[in-house]
């Protein structure tokens, strides 16, 4: 608030001047020392805005009340405040009617009364004012038509804000006025104390009493009868009026004043049940409300802070804040907050603090405080609201180590934890074994939901995005889907989520757990193909039996039937066209012959004559009938370990196995091809051989067939070493070639792997134990074993298995002793080593 003060005495205006300075910093006060002065600073070109005038009625070029009447004449929008040194009823009056807004009496501690009278005349002021800009209604009730008019015509000079309606009678009075709660349009009623059929006291009756109405009332009467006063007052009235010579001059003030005094009850009232109600809020606050003075005296401690720092409130009140609240922090934020939010009265606040108080047994605790500074009637008080926050310490401490636990856990396992909105359009929270699982930085998790989806495998990403639908839904989910690192790998990852509700039933959010399970993933499926591998070589070891018992009594009606030809054949003179029935019955014999064979070596009941040999060299001695078996379209390469490759096996068996893989190979290639059989050695440990079914640990050779023909079918490939089961049109193979070296590869103790894709060829792979000990090739046996009482011994140089079988069974039926060669080389080492027995 800026004061001119208009005073010609230096010693008052001094001393006015340090009181306000003192009590009342918000007023800025500025002295003039007489009245041209002061029209000089309220109407000059540079002139500062002043809010109020305060001005000594005597001054040594003229009197205040000309500064006041130059203020109202020239319409300035301030209050005007009059300074006098007696209590002269009338000097007071004529000031207040001249338009002052207040008066002070030179008297006693007028000074500490200032500053109130000044901030309520310009509180007033600006009430007016604003009444004078809307104005103020009345209603009159006058029987006399003259002094009605009067009065209108007065009012209408001298106030024209005051808008009048006259009526005559009491029962328009109250016809004009609203029922019992309702608001009046009138601020003020002016009664006459004449009135036909009743008084102005009976109808103030009638309004108090009745309608209950709070209408500011002034009664005119035509006396000065004080007991009509004196009634009109008890039963309501405001004020009154008599009706003496100039009343009508005084009338606008009456009114104004009347109407103020009203405004200023009703304001009081206001004022008091929001004080109740404010008393209300602070008692039943859950926080501690601390209001202290300027001598940091506690002057309001609230229920709830008597429990908190352990006093009741008359305990406190009177003790220094600084018993509680250490003043290293209070009054710097006192300071600091008046300093940053501006001048005047009002709340000066402070951001909330967390700090220290100390309850009345000395024990400190946490707090949060917010603390603020207001000015009331000149007065500046300080409150604080003080919140205990022990518990919510405890919380956050616990809440922090249940963080920290739940971060090492996160750190420290395998699984990628994570928290994300419902819709999953934002990650809050990933595990650092983000990193190493999808094999991306963290900062790739806070990126866009269509770019996160992008490391999802094509193929999974419409169950990804059904799973997702499903966790925002309320619903929680178990998915294996497959992921793409940057590195190219594909890997399998199973994610579990779990949506979070809140109180309402919604999703909060979700949270989820996802795990590398490729490992286990390839365990299964090489566990489900060992588990087929396994189950095809009981099948295999079930059909091997039948075959065995098939092929053994089969074999004994063949010998019958062939020895019998035999002697039909060389005992009997037969006709052309019983030696062409003869021989059909022998090449029938033959192939009944090859097939039982066959079924033997299946069934691993054919009778092997083992002996220490190199594989590599079995095969280089083959290669020519190889090279002329497989034609000019197939080139065929050789690629043998570089130390001999030692088993002990027949070699006869393993010629068979070779030419039924290299047979194979060729019908797989009718357009022609590369064929390539190589020789190695194979080292299997525990882990190794655990990949597959037959496979064990230990030292063997392994004989690779691999052929660059069309591959076999993934539905045809269990069933190729099934005996009989042929893809070769009819006529063009008895399904027994493959079934022949599944049944040689175990009757050696060894086993057999299949590798193929569609279009990209074959590989068949032979593993049979190796010879650790040092090589020393054993010479063939005999074949069938000493003769049974016969005299010669004869070698059977022939390649064609079941030729050779028919000779043999034939020879032995007469007691011959048989050696056996399938191949020249053979022939030529057992002529060496046998030579001196061999008659034939």
């Amino acid at each position: 608030m800026r004061v001119l003060y208009v005073e010609d005495m230096a010693a008052d205006a001094d001393l006015a001047q340090r009181a306000l300075r003192r009590s009342a910093p918000d007023i800025e006060i500025e002295v003039a020392r007489t009245v041209e002065e002061a029209t000089r600073r309220l109407f000059g070109p540079e002139s500062p805005p002043f809010d109020l005038v305060l001005t000594d009625l005597n001054l040594p070029d003229g009197s205040g009340l000309g500064v006041l009447a130059a203020v109202r004449t020239r319409g300035l929008p301030l209050a005007v405040v009059v300074l006098t040194g007696s209590s002269d009823e009338k000097v007071v009056f004529s000031a207040l009617q001249a338009g002052a807004d207040d008066y002070v009496a030179k008297r006693g501690d007028y000074l500490s009364v200032l500053p109130l009278t000044l901030r309520a005349a310009l509180e007033r002021y600006r009430a007016a004012a604003g009444r004078r800009t809307r104005g103020v209604r009345v209603l009159y009730a006058e029987t006399n038509e003259r002094a009605a008019s009067q009065t209108q015509g007065e009012l209408a000079r001298e106030a024209p804000y005051v808008h009048l309606d006259v009526v005559s009678t009491a029962d328009e009075v109250l016809a004009r006025l609203p029922a019992a709660g309702r608001a009046s349009e009138f601020d003020v009623l002016l009664l006459d104390y004449r009135l036909p059929g009743t008084s102005g006291t009976e109808l103030i009756k009638e309004i108090r009493e009745v309608r209950r109405l709070d209408l500011p009332i002034i009664l005119v009467t035509d006396d000065s009868d004080e007991e009509i006063a004196r009634q009109a007052l008890r039963l309501g009235a405001a004020n009154y009026v008599v009706k003496s010579p100039g009343y009508l001059r005084r009338l606008p003030w009456v009114i104004e004043n009347t109407w103020l005094r009203a405004c200023s009850v009703r304001n009081e009232k206001a004022l008091a049940s929001e004080r109740g109600r404010l008393a209300g809020i602070i008692g039943s606050a859950l926080d501690a409300i601390l209001t202290f003075d300027a001598e940091d005296r506690i002057v309001l401690f609230n229920s709830a802070a008597e429990p908190m720092f352990g006093l009741t409130s008359q305990e406190a009140i009177g003790q220094s804040i600084e018993r509680f609240l250490p003043g290293s922090w209070v009054s710097p934020i006192v300071e600091t907050a008046s300093s940053a939010d501006g001048e005047g009265p009002g709340p000066a606040n402070r951001k909330i603090l967390e700090t220290i108080a100390v309850r009345a047994t000395g024990e400190k605790f946490p707090i949060e405080a917010s603390i603020s500074e207001i000015n009331v009637d000149g007065a500046r008080l300080r409150s604080v609201i003080v919140r205990d926050i022990s518990e919510r310490r405890q919380a956050e401490q616990a809440l922090r180590r249940s963080e920290g636990r739940f971060r090492d856990l996160a750190a420290n396992i395998k699984e990628v934890m994570w928290i994300s909105s419902p819709d999953r359009t934002r990650l809050e929270y990933v595990s650092p074994s983000f990193v190493e699982l999808f094999g991306r930085p963290l900062e790739y998790a806070n990126r866009s939901y269509d770019e996160r989806m992008e490391s999802v495998h094509p193929d999974d990403r419409v169950k990804m995005a059904e799973s997702i639908a499903k966790s925002a839904r309320g619903e929680s989910y178990d998915l294996e889907y497959r992921i793409l690192r940057p590195d190219g790998t594909v890997r399998w990852v199973r994610s579990r989520a779990f949506p979070v509700l809140d109180e309402l039933g919604n999703v909060h959010h979700v949270v989820g757990v996802a795990d590398d399970i490729t490992d286990r993933k390839v365990a299964a499926d090489e566990l489900r193909r060992s588990e087929e591998r396994f189950r095809q070589a009981q099948k295999m070891e079930a059909i091997g039996q039948l075959s065995a018992g098939v092929a053994h009594d089969f074999n004994n009606i063949l010998t019958v039937i062939q020895m019998n030809l035999s002697l039909l054949q060389t005992g009997v003179a037969l006709s052309a066209r019983q030696r062409t029935a003869a021989d059909e019955i022998g090449k029938a014999g033959d192939r009944a012959a090859n097939l039982t064979r066959q079924l033997l070596m299946f069934s691993r009941r054919q009778t092997m004559q083992p002996r220490d040999l190199d594989l590599s060299e079995v095969i280089a001695h083959m290669s020519r009938m190889l090279n002329r078996i497989l034609g000019e379209d197939v080139h065929m390469q050789l690629h043998f370990a570089s130390k001999p490759m030692r088993v002990h096996a027949d070699a006869g068996m393993m010629e068979q196995i070779l030419l039924n893989l290299v047979v194979n190979s060729r019908d797989a290639m009718p357009g022609g091809g590369r064929l390539v059989i190589e020789t190695s050695e194979v080292d299997f440990d525990e882990v190794l051989a655990a990949k597959s079914a037959q496979a064990r640990p230990g030292a063997f050779v392994c004989l690779a067939v691999s052929d660059t023909g069309g591959g076999i079918p993934d539905d045809v490939l269990p069933h190729i070493f099934e005996p009989f089961f042929t893809t070769k049109d009819v006529g063009k193979g008895t399904g027994l070639g493959l079934a022949t070296v599944y049944g040689i590869v175990q009757q050696h103790q060894g086993w057999i792997n299949v590798y193929s894709e569609s279009g990209q060829g074959t590989t068949f792979r032979v593993y049979l134990p190796r010879v650790q000990k040092a090589f020393a090739p054993t010479p063939a046996p005999d074949v069938v074993g000493p003769a049974r009482g016969g005299k010669e011994t004869i070698l059977v140089v022939e390649d064609e298995p079941a030729l050779r079988m028919v000779v043999k069974m034939s020879l032995a039926h007469f007691g011959y002793r048989i050696l056996e060669a399938a191949t020249g080389r053979a022939a030529l080492e057992l002529w060496k080593d046998h030579k001196d027995e061999i008659r034939l």
